[in-house]
């Protein structure tokens, strides 16, 4: 399509140059005859390199090697890591049966108990419902949820039995070792910057490849997270046992991004076609121009 858009514009061209050449002759004819004075000689050899420039223009603009695009080299590059962590999300299911008027001080007392848990946690209540019971007592259900860490990741079981009471239970619903917002955060960003360094590496083996400049024009991301099937495992056992956390639960991370590269064309004095119209004017007849 290439060869058949640039055929057309050379005959194009061809059939501008002919018509200008052809004006000049006729131009020419009448000076002889003396229709044209001076003046309009003058006019004509003034009007003349503009008429040029318009051939000149038109052939330029239907020039394929102007419009043709720079070389797309598009590839993926990845990149993996290793996030630990030495904390959890514990999560608390706390149930009581109460007086409808005593609803308050039970709801305190559970926020008591979740300090209890660990006094530095910072608790958040995740839900909590009331619903009336064949006895006549309210049924409150609160589920609260924090980040422990360290010590206060032992004994979580015995600890929930030891705090129930007549009337009040607590249970651990679960204990979940996922990264935390912020350390998944922090191995984003170290997985963003390993495939900022892998672009940089093939800018220059790519340069060095092609003889070209090469520049990014474009890197997509798109990162997402792979679990350790170790990590899932110990997550479950701690789950289960309340065992004391004083191994660090790995999970592996992969980045990846879309990298695409430009390759600028070689510099040369002249495309094709700018040579092309740069040899017709040589050709040119000089009394064409009105000499």
């Amino acid at each position: 399509m290439l060869a058949a858009h640039a055929l057309a514009s050379f005959e194009f061209n061809d059939a501008l140059e002919l018509l200008f050449m052809r004006f000049m002759v006729y131009v020419q004819h009448m000076q002889k005859r003396g229709l044209i004075i001076h003046g309009g000689k003058h006019m004509v050899r003034q009007l003349f390199p503009i008429a040029l420039l318009l051939i000149s223009g038109l052939g330029f603009a239907a020039c394929p090697c102007a419009s043709s695009p720079k070389g797309l080299i598009s590839f993926p590059l990845v990149a993996r890591t290793w996030v630990q962590t030495d904390s959890a999300n514990v999560t608390v299911h706390m149930t009581a049966s109460v007086q409808e008027s005593d609803v308050s001080d039970v709801q305190k007392q559970m926020m008591a108990a979740l300090k209890r848990f660990d006094a530095q946690a910072d608790w958040h209540v995740m839900s909590m419902a009331q619903s009336l019971s064949d006895s006549g007592l309210l049924t409150v259900e609160v589920k609260a949820q924090a980040r422990l860490k360290g010590d206060a990741l032992n004994d979580l079981n015995s600890k929930a039995k030891a705090f129930s009471k007549p009337g009040v239970s607590y249970q651990i619903d679960g204990v979940d070792f996922k990264p935390s917002f912020a350390e998944l955060q922090t191995a984003q960003s170290q997985l963003r910057m390993s495939i900022y360094q892998q672009a940089q590496a093939e800018i220059k083996t790519l340069s060095q490849t092609f003889n070209e400049p090469v520049q990014l024009k474009r890197l997509s991301f798109g990162e997402k997270q792979s679990p350790s099937p170790l990590a899932n495992r110990a997550l479950m056992l701690t789950a289960m046992n309340s065992a004391p956390s004083s191994m660090p639960v790995a999970q592996l991370m992969t980045g990846s991004a879309t990298a695409t590269f430009a390759l600028s064309p070689a510099k040369s004095s002249a495309c094709m076609c700018q040579r092309k119209a740069a040899d017709r004017v040589q050709l040119m007849p000089a009394h064409a121009a009105g000499k």
